[in-house]
């Protein structure tokens, strides 16, 4: 998300469109992003932070449970966030190049 960040400051434009965006997971020098811990807990701050949309690292090796966990959480919590597993920050940015404009 620093990343994110960093990049929306000097990049024309509001990269989030007027959503509330969170996420976590690592990320190398190659933009992969890997695995954390604690997800569980970092989409019940999510929510309390009132985001609209949280990326998390894609599950992708074996034994990877980030995708798996945070799903299963905002599922039993009933939380309303659109949660966006990615494997490379070039797919975060993707998603919002391609994401509407929040309705006012």
């Amino acid at each position: 998300m620093f990343s994110l960040e960093i990049l929306n400051q000097i990049v024309p434009g509001d990269l989030t469109k007027g959503y509330e965006i969170a996420g976590t997971g690592t990320i190398d020098q190659n933009g992969n992003v890997g695995q954390i811990g604690g997800i569980r807990d970092k989409i019940i701050a999510a929510h309390h932070g009132k985001i609209d949309i949280f990326f998390c690292p894609a599950d992708i090796n074996p034994g990877d449970m980030n995708t798996k966990d945070i799903l299963d959480e905002a599922k039993k919590k009933g939380y309303n966030i659109r949660i966006i597993p990615v494997k490379t920050m070039q797919e975060a940015l993707d998603f919002l190049k391609a994401l509407p404009s929040k309705a006012a």
